[in-house]
């Protein structure tokens, strides 16, 4: 046994299209995977595999396999304990990528500032109210601090 983490910086990342509210997903494409040679848009930049294989019966199969260069990452709200949206990132925005071992999930957190990207946002912090115990706060036993530029 190790008492390494498995948590492991992965990659930056590019957005690829901006996050809609509501969510802390987003679709992200690894820089080492931009291809600057196509045109277009990393989303639409997709791969179709076509092959025939044989089965335990030695009969033939036709298989079929769709790639793109993106992916899904969940918002680690790293060292922003009180935050609860995450960021509002757009479309070309760096963020940091973690990865936990083997597991197939990606993490993202925002990197740098790049105000000439980023647009409207909506950012809610919480503070717990409460002196003891171990159920969570609420808008009742909490303060709330809301910022929104969307609705301005």
């Amino acid at each position: 046994m190790t008492d390494e983490s498995k948590l492991k910086i992965y990659s930056l990342g590019i957005v690829v299209e901006t996050k809609p509210d509501n969510t802390d997903i987003i679709l992200v494409c690894p820089i080492e995977h931009i291809n600057m040679q196509s045109s277009g848009l990393i989303k639409d930049n997709t791969a179709e595999l076509k092959g025939n294989l044989k089965n335990t019966d030695n009969k033939g199969f036709d298989t079929n396999v769709k790639s793109s260069s993106y992916f899904k990452a969940k918002w680690l709200p790293m060292c922003q304990s009180n935050r609860i949206t995450s960021p509002n990132v757009v479309a070309n925005e760096t963020v940091l990528l973690f990865k936990f071992a083997d597991v197939d999930e990606y993490y993202w957190t925002t990197l740098f500032r790049e105000p000439e990207l980023r647009r409207l946002e909506k950012v809610l912090y919480a503070y717990s109210n409460m002196k003891k115990g171990m159920e969570a706060f609420d808008d009742k036993s909490s303060y709330w601090y809301k910022v929104d530029t969307k609705n301005k």
